[in-house]
């Protein structure tokens, strides 16, 4: 072997030697953004995990106990009912009396009044209820909305306007 071929072969070993330390450099690279993108996926999915768990906490769950009807509901809604509403400084439930008394307690007047009420209540609540007259009219039922005999859960008011005695029932 002369001297001419040993330096070649030293040049070829370094050129070799210095394309895999290149090699071993650029996957040291590759692996770098390997890294960054599993570091980029792993904080992605921290942020997802943190607003599920905060979407998680915001959800309301009723329980049985939220479910059932205030018992205050037909209090304020009789009150609401019994409180001056326009420029005459008539409530409703005078309004009704009136109507019942001044057509002598008709099936019309009675028609009448439950469309008021309905058209009232309706607005007010989306509960279920029941107004009945229980002095003059021997509990004659106004008004009505779903089925009060199913009801678990029942709220009720009585205010009496001259001579009528005014029941509301808001149920579920």
């Amino acid at each position: 072997m002369n001297l001419k071929t040993l330096k070649n072969k030293i040049k070829l070993k370094n050129h070799r030697s210095y394309r895999n330390y290149r090699n071993i450099h650029l996957n040291y690279e590759n692996q770098g953004f390997l890294s960054l993108y599993d570091v980029l996926i792993g904080i992605v999915l921290i942020f997802l995990i943190i607003s599920i768990f905060n979407i998680a906490i915001d959800i309301n769950f009723k329980s049985p106990s939220e479910e059932k009807i205030n018992p205050q509901m037909a209090q304020d809604i009789i009150e609401l009912m019994s409180s001056k509403t326009n420029a005459k400084e008539e409530s409703l439930l005078e309004i009704v009396s009136y109507n019942l008394e001044s057509n002598n307690y008709s099936y019309e007047s009675r028609e009448n009044v439950n469309l008021m009420i309905e058209n009232f209540l309706n607005k007010t609540t989306n509960k279920n209820y029941l107004l009945l007259e229980s002095n003059i009219l021997n509990n004659t039922v106004l008004s009505s909305k779903g089925n009060f005999n199913q009801s678990q859960s029942i709220s009720t008011s009585t205010r009496e306007v001259g001579n009528f005695s005014y029941t509301l029932y808001i149920y579920d």
